[in-house]
């Protein structure tokens, strides 16, 4: 069994396996005392471990992004299957500001409008896309029909 620990990672709250996964908790980071962490030390979010799948290659995590305009954080959420094909994909949360003024791209990262959500998916789904899944060994086949992770995107 991994050891685990609190962390707050860009506003949510993660239980962190020693494996680098976590189990993502939407709670706001001032309510509770737990140690900040990187998103290169919790590159991808599993939200129901134990984790059914792994990336194949974490060493092209964390996923990254050159945006003229933008710089933050794109949260994109999406579930494997037993296929390994990636469904639902989805903006969960977008915590970016302007380059030029610092200020908010959108007043609460969760609430974003049609187009915010348009332009972000543009941005992001692509390079999301191209990560490659593979099935965990020490998990159990019975437990694995799906599984929903959500990956940061880095925006510079």
């Amino acid at each position: 069994m991994s050891t685990l620990r609190l962390v707050a990672l860009s506003g949510f709250l993660v239980l962190q396996s020693a494996a680098g996964y976590g189990q993502a908790r939407a709670v706001p980071k001032g309510q509770a005392k737990v140690k900040d962490t990187t998103e290169a030390e919790v590159p991808l979010i599993c939200y129901f471990p134990p984790n059914c799948f792994k990336p194949a290659n974490p060493g092209q995590l964390p996923l990254s992004i050159t945006h003229a305009r933008l710089v933050g954080k794109v949260f994109v959420k999406f579930t494997v299957d037993s296929t390994l094909t990636f469904r639902g994909m989805t903006v969960a949360c977008a915590r970016l500001k302007w380059k030029r003024t610092g200020k908010p791209y959108a007043p609460d990262c969760q609430h974003l409008t049609a187009t915010q959500r348009r332009e972000l998916s543009k941005l992001t789904f692509s390079l999301v896309r191209q990560l490659k899944m593979v099935p965990d060994p020490a998990a159990s086949r019975s437990q694995c029909p799906s599984e929903m992770w959500t990956v940061p995107v880095t925006v510079r």
